[in-house]
């Protein structure tokens, strides 16, 4: 199974008692592999729900066909709305995504808050 992606994530912990990033690889129907990592804005309200709430919506919209800028559309349209709500005023999130067909060659990837870093081996 050479052409079989293998995915696996790690989030390490920082200074806080909680996890503000959402870390994600998983293979999607239509024969696509998502690749992504939110990381909710720290210092502001409700920045865990923030990532993790983009991160399923982002999923759910490409599930549902979306094409990927339509995607994180949504998942920002979600956000915000739920920004509206009492006690999570002001919350948000970034986010940085690799897509692709799962037959396509494998690069290794380096996601972070920050930006994406790409390392062929």
């Amino acid at each position: 199974m050479a052409n079989q992606p293998q995915l696996a994530t790690e989030s390490i912990a920082g200074r806080r008692p909680y996890q503000e990033d959402t870390v994600l690889a998983q293979e999607l129907s239509g024969a696509r592999t998502l690749v992504a990592v939110a990381d909710g804005m720290g210092g502001h309200a409700a920045g865990d729900v923030a990532g993790a709430l983009a991160m399923e919506m982002l999923v759910a919209a490409l599930e549902d066909g979306d094409r990927l800028v339509e995607a994180f559309r949504a998942a920002n349209a979600q956000v915000y709305s739920k920004s509206m709500e009492p006690g999570k005023h002001g919350m948000g999130t970034t986010m940085v995504t690799y897509a692709a067909p799962r037959a396509s060659p494998a690069i290794g990837s380096g996601l972070e808050p920050s930006g994406a870093r790409e390392c062929v081996p």
